[in-house]
């Protein structure tokens, strides 16, 4: 009776067609697919798909740029000035394109991983990894505090666990790095708190983000590709010294690291002839301030008649390498910030001057670069030459082609090494490429004389019809140069 109830329901006579299909296993069965919406859903898909074709575009418009810094943590990670802001550019999306909502539009800006400003130092990454791992409390026991005498920086808040594994490698290795920093940071504030004689000059050197020029307040500034600025930063850590700000641009040089050592080069010959010893504070990054094109040019600069007696690097910490050039920067930031424009290289030359009276602005020719070149021998199996890396401590002496190191700041004695290629000649080399200016890569700076320079003074005109170009050249506002594809930390 059921059956017959069943059959007539689904508008069957019989049952026959219903048990047939039963018993067939379920190998036998028919995989159907389910079409309902499918159509529609790869529609959408693709709608979806062409919207963030159509998002990304216009963000690159704005050419988003790579900070100076690499970070490990975040090497893709691309930066826009902070004149502008998500819902303006939204704004300016929906007057050019189809309509596309606020919240699609910033999903995309956040999957393209951009920012709008730039890291003014790295987060430690070791710092990062003990705050946020744990421990077994079955397996933990507790450790004593330590009694060390610690000065804060921003990223020295990561306070040990009372319960710590006895021998968890992540505790070790802060432990280690936590002590290193601490140590650094004493010594840093040592140097820059006691009495020099005339014979020493101490720096804290860094490089600032890129700067872009011209900083207009017109809407078609953000969709042009500006011309690049360098700025390395000699903070002098003597009381009442003077800054020394060394400025380049991108048409008259790149920013590879025979640039960078010209840098110090024109810092050093501009020293009073009393000073005999130069210690610099830096950060770790390879292509900036710990490579062997740097050491192969102090090598070279002790050993010059004009040279002083020792050249000195001491290294922060990775993480924890705050310092008076960074606040120098943010003076500049500040300034910046509150300039509406900066028109040419003259203007953002007295900008940076204006931030801080101490400041004095050395600014680069084309004749002032030398093609300093690294002359450090290929490294052999077993070679007991140390690793950058390792290194705390670099000297270079007069009359001598050694390096002399230290793996800790605080040993008392330097280990040496020969690093020279034993046929390298130590002498000044010659000026870059003839002292013939870089130049802009011809599509920029036709971008910026067609849609900027008409809306400038005649004056400041002269600057920028003065630029050489070739259509050979990259534009360093959208390519990573050499000293961004290495770790600054």
């Amino acid at each position: 009776m059921q059956n017959n109830v069943y059959s007539y329901t689904i508008g069957y006579k019989t049952d026959g067609s219903v048990t047939s299909f039963l018993k067939r296993t379920s190998n036998d069965l028919p995989c159907l697919e389910d079409k309902r919406g499918k159509t529609r859903a790869t529609q959408m898909k693709d709608i979806s798909k062409e919207n963030y074709t159509m998002v990304k575009k216009h963000i690159d418009s704005y050419h988003p740029q790579v900070s100076h810094y690499n970070i490990s943590h975040a090497p893709n990670r691309r930066y826009l000035s902070s004149d502008i802001t998500i819902h303006q550019m939204h704004k300016d999306y929906l007057t050019k394109y189809k309509r596309l909502s606020y919240e699609t539009y910033r999903k995309v800006f956040e999957k393209e991983n951009i920012g709008f400003t730039t890291p003014s130092q790295d987060d430690c990454a070791i710092c990062s990894v003990y705050k946020n791992h744990s421990h077994d409390a079955e397996k933990t026991q507790n450790r004593s505090d330590t009694n060390q005498t610690e000065v804060s920086t921003p990223n020295d808040d990561v306070v040990p666990n009372e319960l710590n594994e006895q021998h968890c490698s992540t505790c070790v290795t802060y432990e280690t790095h936590k002590r290193r920093y601490t140590s650094a940071r004493k010594f840093y504030t040592e140097d820059s708190t006691q009495t020099w004689g005339d014979d020493f000059e101490l720096y804290a050197v860094d490089m600032q983000k890129v700067l872009l020029l011209p900083k207009m307040t017109i809407k078609d500034a953000f969709f042009v590709s500006r011309l690049s600025v360098f700025h390395e930063t000699f903070a002098n850590l003597k009381p009442k010294g003077k800054n020394k700000c060394v400025l380049w641009h991108e048409a008259i040089k790149a920013r590879n690291a025979p640039e960078v050592v010209s840098a110090y080069y024109n810092v050093l010959i501009r020293m009073e002839s009393t000073t005999k010893h130069i210690i610099f504070w830096a950060d770790n990054c390879t292509a900036q301030n710990k490579n062997w094109t740097l050491f192969t040019g102090c090598l070279i600069f002790v050993n010059e008649e004009w040279g002083p007696e020792t050249i000195t690097f001491k290294y922060f910490e990775p993480g924890h390498s705050f310092m008076k050039a960074d606040a120098i920067h943010g003076q500049i930031g500040k300034k910046w910030n509150k300039t509406a424009e900066l028109l040419d290289f003259e203007d953002l030359e007295n900008l940076i001057k204006s931030s801080n009276k101490l400041n004095e602005i050395i600014s680069l020719r084309a004749e002032d670069f030398k093609e300093f070149e690294n002359g450090c021998m290929s490294r052999k199996k077993g070679s007991l030459m140390p690793k950058l890396n390792d290194l705390k401590v670099a000297q270079f002496r007069k009359g001598s082609k050694k390096l002399f190191y230290k793996y800790e700041l605080e040993d008392e004695n330097f280990s040496d090494t020969t690093f020279l290629h034993p046929k390298f000649k130590l002498k000044l080399p010659r000026a870059s490429l003839g002292a013939f200016p870089r130049g802009l890569k011809s599509e920029k700076k036709d971008a910026i004389m067609k849609t900027l320079v008409p809306h400038m003074g005649v004056r400041k005109q002269i600057f920028w019809n003065n630029l050489l170009s070739s259509q050979d050249l990259q534009d360093l506002g959208k390519s990573v140069a050499t000293i961004e594809a290495t770790e600054c930390v």
